[in-house]
């Protein structure tokens, strides 16, 4: 899962909500160097991300950018996610608007930038900048997207195939992505209610 989805799935908890955008860059124990509630949200990134990767509706996308990304093809679903759920934002934020959502993370993340290795310190003021949580609601923004993580990331150059195939499968990739989210919902659900005890799901 990308920014929005992480950001999303901490349910408006503050500690969640760091933690989980700044899990990829806190490695193995590393997490136990901050308080609880951040801890915790670094728990949930690495089980969002492991759920992810497992279900059979990622598998299914997955294939789809393989030929282009090959073992990239992962981070390609990731983007695909957080722009499908821009999507349906209606669908499970009646109430918050994308705009609103995105300007509350940021003052969210804004308030805690100390707690944040330099790297996602770095990471938040390039994403303010250049607006990158808004840009993952359009095709051109996630083709910008993959076109930065060619240059500095490793990534095949193919954004531009990637589009297409998004765009020639919209309506596939939009029914695996709902089957998707509403399991994740409850994962995560259950997950922080149980006090980040994996639960097992039917």
């Amino acid at each position: 899962m990308n920014f929005i989805a992480h950001l999303f799935l901490s349910r408006n908890d503050e500690g969640l909500m760091i933690g989980n955008y700044i899990g990829d860059a806190v490695k193995g124990k590393m997490y136990l160097d901050y308080d609880k509630s951040i801890r915790d949200g670094i728990l949930l990134h690495r089980q969002i991300d492991k759920f992810t990767d497992d279900h059979v509706s990622s598998k299914a996308i997955k294939k789809l950018f393989i030929p282009q990304y090959h073992k990239y093809a992962g981070v390609v679903v990731d983007l695909v996610y957080d722009y499908f759920l821009c999507e349906n934002w209606q669908r499970y934020s009646p109430d918050v608007s994308l705009i609103e959502f995105i300007d509350n993370a940021h003052s969210v993340l804004r308030r805690n930038i100390a707690v944040m290795p330099p790297k996602m310190q770095r990471l938040y003021k390039m994403m303010v900048e250049t607006k990158s949580l808004r840009a993952y609601s359009n095709i051109m923004g996630i083709k910008t997207t993959l076109d930065k993580l060619a240059d500095h990331k490793n990534l095949p150059d193919a954004s531009e195939c990637a589009v297409k195939i998004l765009l020639a499968n919209e309506d596939f990739i939009n029914e695996k992505f709902i089957v998707f989210f509403n399991d994740i919902l409850l994962f995560t659900e259950l997950l922080i209610e149980g006090g980040f005890e994996t639960p097992v799901l039917d």
